[in-house]
């Protein structure tokens, strides 16, 4: 038997489009991704990977996983972070592409979403 306890047992099962969007702060909400994040997730994603930060990403990686993605918008549907959860088996997961804005950090986003990749809801303050 594992030290480490299975993934499945910890945590709810991912079904991130079955939850309603929840507040990443006062002005911000974390969401489902949808196929027209597609662009901006590229571009919160793109100056980390030009500097080796992430994997590369395309347009087709992203649409493949996108249940995977969640995404964090400010209410003039502007993207200011995202990340995705891959779930590999009951015992295994990757925590990818975790972005928040420059101009965002410090703000707890990046928690925020993060615990909304794992549980499929934000978790609280």
């Amino acid at each position: 038997m594992s030290a480490y306890p299975s993934i499945s047992q910890n945590w709810p099962s991912r079904q991130v489009g079955a939850v309603p969007a929840q507040s990443a702060t006062p002005d911000h909400t974390i969401r489902s991704a949808r196929p027209v994040d597609v662009v901006d997730i590229l571009a919160l994603t793109s100056p980390h990977v030009a500097v080796g930060n992430l994997l590369p990403l395309d347009t087709n990686c992203v649409l493949k996983g996108l249940s995977q993605w969640v995404v964090v918008e400010r209410p003039d549907s502007v993207l200011v972070g995202c990340g995705s959860l891959v779930l590999y088996n009951g015992a295994l997961a990757e925590l990818r592409s975790l972005v928040v804005a420059p101009a965002y950090h410090g703000q707890g986003i990046g928690r925020r979403s993060s615990g909304r990749c794992w549980t499929g809801r934000a978790p609280s303050a």
